[in-house]
């Protein structure tokens, strides 16, 4: 069985058959991913474990100067079209192969034999000791921060705003901002391991069921914890007290809001300094504990259940006055399908992933 090596969770294919060109395997599903098949569009583990198949194409020996060694390098592309099901098989076809590197398409199907996920031009190297290998840089992205255009569309009337901080200096940038606005801004008393995580959610619920009456009137959220690395040699400790309780935080109000089906509320999350500066200046400093909260985003909460998400970071306080620009304009118009947007210099900027 392939994935011997992993957890439950990724060893996941069972009996296989295969030819020389193409192979079908048996996906067997632990019941950690079968109970949650639903809360996925591509649960990770059937991924993974689709893409593990491609160990079948290669030569399996104890040999180490002959053994073929494999690495994922792209995939043209990945389509989802039905629901998964608790019983899936993997069709993989390889489209074009030599020593170094082997193309395949691989399918996803369902015991009747209907399609559920599909990724062509699965792209795979191999390592192996003794073969030529040819560079990848043509395979490596990077992102690239380019001036966003601004939305020509005006505000009509006054926004009702759910704000979260961490910090004062956070909650007086906001409602410096958004003073024009109904504005309504908890302060949670963040204060390391000395305040634990569920006296912070105490006091944000408490503050959600006594100052807003009906939260599905609230048109827009910030989730701006204003925590950075105090110093360059902040203990790891703190830094991780500052992770866990701002990713924790956000999780449990997109919880709320999901269970409450009232998920459709634009929300932005706030960082400062977390992102590669627009200018290519030296990035040597970096907020790791904002950085977390644009990957959990990213992986998780986007993927799962909340994709009305948007991240924003900043540089300086005095970007901050495009907040308003991005929060009032980004559902329509040019900055609509922007997700992801970096505010430095007092000019706003969106990304793209670019080649090498």
């Amino acid at each position: 069985m392939l994935g011997f090596e992993y957890g439950e969770s990724l060893a996941i294919i069972g009996d296989c058959l295969k030819s020389d060109c193409e192979y079908i395997a048996e996906i067997n599903l632990p019941s950690s991913v079968a109970c949650c098949l639903n809360s996925h569009s591509l649960h990770p583990a059937i991924l993974d474990g689709a893409l593990q198949t491609v160990a079948l194409c290669y030569t399996q020996t104890q040999d180490y100067q002959l053994k073929d060694k494999p690495i994922p390098v792209g995939i043209s592309s990945l389509k989802v079209y039905r629901p998964m099901e608790p019983k899936m098989y993997i069709i993989g076809k390889k489209m074009k192969s030599n020593l170094s590197a082997t193309t395949m398409n691989l399918f996803i199907i369902s015991e009747c034999g209907n399609i559920v996920v599909e990724i062509k031009g699965y792209e795979v190297k191999n390592i192996a000791y003794g073969i030529t290998q040819e560079t990848v840089l043509d395979k490596m992205y990077k992102i690239v921060w380019k001036p966003g255009a601004n939305s020509q569309e005006e505000k009509t009337e006054r926004q009702n705003i759910f704000s979260i901080t961490f910090t004062n200096d956070a909650k007086q940038i906001l409602e410096n901002v958004f003073k024009d606005e109904n504005h309504y801004i908890v302060s949670l008393p963040f204060d390391y391991d000395r305040i634990t995580i569920q006296e912070l959610l105490e006091v944000l619920f408490k503050y959600i069921e006594t100052k807003l009456e009906r939260m599905e009137n609230i048109s827009h959220i910030l989730f701006f914890p204003g925590l950075t690395c105090r110093s360059i040699d902040q203990s790891t400790d703190e830094i991780f007290a500052a992770v866990k309780a701002s990713c924790v935080i956000l999780v449990r109000l997109i919880q709320h809001l999901v269970k409450e089906r009232i998920g459709e509320i634009p929300t932005y999350i706030i960082t400062k300094q977390t992102q590669m500066k627009a200018k290519h200046e030296d990035d040597s400093c970096v907020n790791v504990i904002g950085s977390e909260l644009w990957g959990m985003v990213r992986c998780i909460l986007r993927e799962r259940i909340f994709s009305t998400l948007r991240l924003i970071d900043y540089e300086t306080e005095t970007d901050l006055f495009l907040l308003k620009e991005i929060v009032f304009k980004s559902n329509s118009g040019e900055l609509q399908n922007t997700p992801e947007f970096k505010l430095e210099g007092q000019r706003l900027y969106s990304n793209q992933i670019c080649k090498f």
